[in-house]
């Protein structure tokens, strides 16, 4: 897809839009979740007001123990100064552990676009377009299922680890966007883009798992993230007077992306809803149970490119076409991680201030609805005691780095390219397109930890095929690609008649594994949740393209078509879902071959050609069915064969097998009225395939197929003003995924309603 954005207007233009949007399940939904501080600044500062507490990057020494006859063995002054320290640390920290509700109101948007253009005289104008958006939404997800499901053995149920959740999300969305672009004569054009985008994403959660007995495990997570990209562009475009279509062409551009995560919060408890008791979960870490973590990621990237385009003429002087030219991409990454959690420090013994301060290392509720993290940062219930205790450093709840888990990362990629193509006519309806691309790779990712010097990596036992954790030395999990790729296209276009053509291309292509995919890095959207880790041992995938295209045009805006296309992928890279050492992981690996075909069918028309009186109605439709297959190492068969989970093939992760769209659209012109009707269907798709961790294996997961109906008019109300109304996914069907055996047996793995959105917008030309 290339897309470039218009830079001159015909004439000094404005137009203003805003809109609303109500969304089924969130708007006035009294059961929103969110939490204390939490939601997106309309105006940014969102990550500023989550920064880590200047306290929180300082060293701390380890805790003073607590000694076995306070009498006797007073605290020295030192002593007393690291209780201080650690007193004034956790409560530097954001109290904010656990979610409230709140009552939204409806979405909203703001569209402003503008420009003009300068004629100088001799062809030369100056143009500028600007354009600025902005979007602000909630959404909710009420009494879903998010489930962690294994098998243990091949001839018993799936081991299901169920949970029932709610979510709520609030979004904003600002968009800059200004073009400036300098026209000095009939064959010179340059232009400047500048593009800035920034997105917030506030999300709040609460998840029950029914453990039996009256207790149930509750588990929250408040996660932030903000995100910037900015990018800054020149081109330009000479061409020569003397031939059509030869001149060069150029860019130079940087680009820089960021995203913050900070204090995102995971808590986690028994609850007993007869005793109204709060636990920690039993046998389990401080970090299984709180944490509080600050990620950020920041990337810079530069490039440039410069091509050349010779036409010439060949026998019959018919035009044919020379094309070179080269390319450069330098980026650069940073990732940061700092990760802290809460723990109750050993109690003096022998004295009812003691006895009180223990009472505090569980929670007892006043009513059933009321959660622990309602009061666990209290300030009677952290840091230094309250209660005068004998000793001067009676601690509580604190909270203290997790430097030993924490890995950053820096990561880097240098892509070199250069090209040669030809565009050459054996006969006025018949030519050929051919060339050629060298591309070179560098790509690296280097993880640190600072305190270690050593990473968690996922290994795989060469004997069992078991996957599990294992600490390295940092310099063994570096990822290191450095790869060279001559990559050759060729094509044919026959037009067999005005407007009817048939190509046929044959091409190879390579796909890289991303900095994420690569560094071994383990995050999770919530605790005993899937965690998302990348593999250092992924390489570069090849791929051959073959593709048949016939097409025919009988009138403007009418399209008739069908495409075949098979691809043969070497090294593809797939997604697969394992447990190891009691936590559930998704993780990026090679296969050795993979393929797809297809078909793809497309037809679009207005009903002219049935009376005249249609004209302004449209229908369209486009079907794509997709085969796709990868070979599972045999390996990987007999690791899964005691489960009952091998099989030889299975679907491309991430290929669905089929996708639909109809519509039917009225447009006329002269009562200014736009209708259109949507249909899509998105088939089934596989998310992740089966794995093998230490003792147990995870089946293939699937996400079922999913329709979705949109519906907009709108109507021109009076000169430059107008109006339209649109409902999105009217049909709000359920959303689900599942854990599919090879033998078709299926268990739900998520499962939650989709809202309807009914929006209005006002938009004002002039």
């Amino acid at each position: 897809v290339d897309i470039q954005t218009r830079s001159i207007p015909e004439k000094l233009t404005y137009a203003v839009s805003l809109g609303a949007e109500n969304n089924s399940m969130a708007t006035g939904n009294d059961a929103f979740l969110t939490y204390e501080g939490g939601g997106t600044p309309l105006l940014g500062g969102g990550a500023d007001d989550r920064a880590l507490p200047e306290a929180a990057k300082e060293a701390y020494k380890s805790i003073p123990p607590i000694p076995n006859n306070l009498f006797r063995a007073p605290y020295t002054a030192e002593k007393i100064a690291i209780s201080d320290a650690y007193d004034r640390l956790v409560r530097s920290f954001d109290p904010a552990m656990g979610v409230t509700t709140d009552t939204p109101g409806l979405n909203g948007s703001f569209s402003f676009v503008g420009g003009n253009r300068w004629e100088r005289g001799n062809d030369r104008v100056l143009g500028i377009l600007g354009a600025l958006t902005f979007q602000h939404k909630y959404d909710l997800m009420e009494d879903a299922q998010n489930n962690n499901g294994t098998v243990s053995l091949p001839d018993q149920p799936m081991q299901l680890v169920s949970r029932s959740e709610t979510r709520g999300t609030e979004e904003t969305l600002t968009g800059l966007l200004i073009n400036f672009e300098f026209v000095a004569g009939q064959n010179q054009r340059y232009a400047l883009n500048l593009i800035g985008n920034r997105s917030a994403e506030d999300e709040a959660r609460f998840q029950v798992q029914t453990l039996g007995g009256g207790v149930e495990r509750q588990n929250q997570a408040l996660h932030y993230t903000e995100r910037f990209v900015g990018s800054a562009q020149i081109h330009g475009e000479h061409h020569s007077g003397e031939k059509q279509g030869q001149g060069l062409d150029w860019f130079v551009a940087y680009n820089d992306t960021s995203q913050e995560e900070p204090d995102v919060r995971f808590f986690r408890n028994d609850f007993n809803n007869e005793t109204l008791v709060g636990l920690k979960p039993r046998d389990s870490t401080d970090p299984s149970n709180t944490r509080r973590i600050w990620r950020d990621v920041g990337e810079s990237n530069w490039q440039s490119a410069v091509n050349y385009s010779l036409p010439f003429s060949t026998w019959g002087d018919l035009s044919a076409t020379l094309r070179g030219g080269v390319r450069l991409d330098r980026t650069d990454r940073d990732y940061e991680q700092r990760s802290f959690t809460y723990n109750f420090p050993t109690q003096a013994p022998g004295n009812d201030a003691a006895r009180e301060n223990l009472q505090l290392a569980s929670f007892h509720a006043t009513d059933a609805d009321q959660l622990w993290t309602d009061v666990f940062t209290d300030s009677n219930r952290i840091g230094l005691a309250t209660n005068h205790p004998p000793a001067p450093n009676q601690l509580l709840w604190i909270i203290t780095p997790l430097t030993s888990s924490d890995v950053d990362y820096t990561g880097s990629q240098d892509i070199d390219a250069a090209f040669a193509m030809a565009e050459f006519p054996f006969r006025s309806n018949f030519k050929a397109i051919a060339g050629v691309r060298l591309e070179s790779t560098d790509l690296s990712v280097i993880p640190t930890n600072e305190r270690l010097g050593k990473v968690d990596v996922i290994v795989v036992n060469p004997d069992s095929g078991d996957r599990g954790i294992q600490r390295v030395d940092q310099e063994l999990a570096v990822a290191d690609i450095k790869d060279k790729a001559l990559l050759p296209s060729a094509g044919l276009v026959w037009s067999i008649r005005q407007g009817m053509s048939l190509r046929g291309t044959v091409s190879a292509t390579i796909a890289r594994p991303n900095f994420r995919e690569l560094a071994p890095v383990a995050t999770e959207e919530f605790i005993f949740g899937d965690e998302y880790v990348g593999n250092p041992d992924l390489t570069l995938s090849r791929i051959n393209n073959y593709d048949l295209r016939w097409e025919w045009f009988p009138r403007p805006g009418a399209v008739l078509a069908g495409s075949a296309f098979y691809k043969q992928i070497r090294n593809p890279i797939e997604l697969i879902s394992f447990a190891a050492g009691g936590r559930s992981f998704i993780q990026p690996v090679n296969y050795e071959r993979g393929k797809l075909s297809g078909v793809e069918l497309e037809a679009r028309s207005s009903m002219e050609w049935a009376a005249d009186w249609l004209k302004d109605l449209s229908v369209g439709v486009n079907l794509t069915l997709i085969n796709s297959e990868v070979e599972v190492p045999a390996s990987e068969q007999e690791s899964l064969a005691s489960f009952e989970l091998d099989e030889p093939t299975r679907r491309l992760q991430g290929q669905p097998d089929k996708i639909w769209n109809a519509n039917l659209t009225y447009d006329s012109e002269r009562f200014g009225t736009s209708v259109g009707i949507f249909y899509n269907v998105t088939g089934e798709m596989l998310l992740t395939g089966a794995a093998r961790g230490a003792e147990d294996a995870v089946p293939n997961v699937f996400q079922e197929e999913f329709k979705s109906l949109d519906v907009t008019l709108a109507q021109r109300i009076g000169k430059g003003f107008s109006v339209a109304v649109k409902g999105k996914n009217l049909l709000a069907p359920e959303a689900r995924t599942v854990y599919r055996t090879p033998s078709g047996e299926e268990t739900v793995k998520t499962e939650r309603e989709t809202a309807r959105l009914l929006g209005i917008s006002f938009t004002w030309k002039w």
